[in-house]
């Protein structure tokens, strides 16, 4: 290679890379943004931008702040650190893309939940501390972080749980995002399950909780609640879409 070329193709990038932090938020979002993301308003560049009242299908968002990396693009990775805010929703990261593989690193997210299983309200919040999440045209395929929520008052207030806050480690499970809370004596007479599964791909959770007891009085309160019979344990699920 000719040192006029070995000269010349550093600057050559570093004007591509000058002329791609003009490029409007807007203007890159309409090209590249995924299906479903809208929003009320826009401003800023690729560079460093915000989204007013984002929202990502049926969920929405205050703000979205996105900061692109120019070091990222030089090896053919997007990088964006992200700061997320909102009333059900909120945390910060950052997010790689390379080919078909997407990246979470060095996340928080705080989740506001409301759930209901019969009278019971499962009301609290859900927070993940994410050290690396890789997800792939089949879903979740690695998953590194804890999860800590304080949405178990009801199950405690009946006598069936031992505390109202859990902590436990994230995983895959079939693609999923697995969230598995565990109270009891194991498969004994007395043990408890809840767990919060989603998909990325279809953009659902499924919330299910179940009991196994011989207490008559708290099998006519899981009745009231909603659960049913399912073997030797009572159950209960519940699905929605969050996309």
């Amino acid at each position: 290679m000719s040192k006029v070329l070995k000269i010349a193709i550093p600057g050559l990038v570093l004007f591509l890379l000058a002329l791609a932090s003009l490029l409007p938020l807007r203007t890159a979002t309409e090209i590249f943004g995924p299906a479903g993301f809208g929003y009320q308003r826009v401003e800023g560049t690729v560079w460093h931008g915000m989204f007013h009242y984002p929202r990502l299908g049926r969920q929405e968002a205050r703000s979205l702040a996105v900061s692109l990396s120019p070091a990222g693009l030089l090896t053919g990775t997007a990088v964006a650190d992200f700061r997320l805010t909102g009333e059900h929703v909120s945390g910060s990261g950052t997010l790689s893309l390379s080919g078909s593989t997407t990246q979470l690193r060095d996340a928080g997210i705080d989740l506001n939940l409301d759930r209901r299983a019969g009278d019971m309200r499962f009301r609290g919040t859900l927070y993940l501390s994410i050290d690396r999440l890789a997800l792939t045209d089949k879903g979740c395929e690695q998953i590194d972080g804890l999860f800590r929520t304080d949405i178990l008052g009801p199950l405690k207030s009946m006598g069936l749980w031992s505390a109202a806050e859990a902590t436990g480690d994230l995983a895959c499970n079939d693609g999923r995002i697995n969230i598995a809370m565990t109270d009891g004596e194991g498969e004994g007479a007395e043990s408890r399950r809840l767990s919060f599964s989603f998909d990325p791909l279809q953009m659902r959770l499924d919330t299910d909780i179940s009991v196994k007891t011989v207490s008559a009085e708290l099998v006519n309160k899981l009745t009231r609640a909603g659960f049913r019979k399912r073997n030797d344990r009572w159950v209960w699920h519940h699905q929605e879409r969050i996309g």
